[in-house]
């Protein structure tokens, strides 16, 4: 599932399943639209979601350190909902998706 978009996946210590997609990978530079690649890793996880209607998800949208911290918290939390409204558009219900933006504090 994660090939051709290098999210990586793993378990957090709680048991909660950690899909992470890093870099060039999700968002272009400055941009809080998921690219194409990004998008199409969206799709599998909508497709995936679907089979399991009682789970939900967190949505955290990260920036680098360059630039203004109060431009990359505002660019986090716009790629987190972005990612949240591709989602919905692919038919994940709005109330199993929450998004929150960390800024550079977590890169």
């Amino acid at each position: 599932m994660a090939g051709d978009s290098d999210v990586q996946i793993s378990r957090t210590p709680t048991g909660a399943l950690l899909l992470r997609a890093t870099g060039d990978n999700a968002f272009d530079t400055g941009k809080s639209e998921p690219n194409a690649n990004f998008r199409n890793f969206l799709q599998t996880l909508a497709q995936a979601l679907a089979t399991q209607p009682l789970l939900s998800a967190r949505v955290t949208g990260h920036t680098d350190s360059t630039g203004d911290a109060t431009l990359n918290d505002r660019l986090s939390e716009a790629r987190a909902k972005a990612t949240v409204a591709a989602l919905v558009g692919l038919g994940v219900a709005q109330d199993r998706l929450l998004a929150e933006g960390r800024g550079s504090r977590e890169p």
